[in-house]
């Protein structure tokens, strides 16, 4: 039940990547996984949250069916597959903050992204 996803192969912010860095770090890091597992690699995780259109793109070219944002939000069927959001569930949380984490409450990075002024 537990799946191997690339990260790209430096860690580089694929936003800041040029086209070609881009496609290195999502091919690169896919291929070197998949030698050493054996199988095939369909997700990834995008370094520093660091996605757009245009990564998403360039993941989708790359062969990645699924990828994680660093976005703390609810996923539903209609969730884009190559961005879909993750959240955090520790064992110290307390059912109120599970159930405000679970509806997307505790989305304190897409809340800092959209609202660049907040940040201290």
């Amino acid at each position: 039940g537990v799946t191997i996803g690339s990260h790209g192969v430096f860690h580089n912010p694929f936003k800041e990547c040029n086209d070609q860095q881009l496609l290195n770090e999502l091919i690169d890091s896919k291929s070197y996984i998949e030698d050493i597992i054996g199988k095939p690699v369909k997700t990834i995780g995008y370094p520093n949250g660091s996605v757009d259109k245009r990564v998403e793109l360039a993941v989708k070219k790359a062969g990645y069916l699924i990828g994680g944002t660093s976005y703390m939000d609810k996923n539903s069927i209609e969730s884009n597959e190559l961005l879909l959001s993750r959240t955090c569930i520790l064992g110290i949380d307390t059912m109120r903050v599970f159930k405000q984490k679970i509806n997307g409450g505790w989305d304190w990075y897409r809340f800092l992204q959209d609202n660049p002024s907040k940040v201290i």
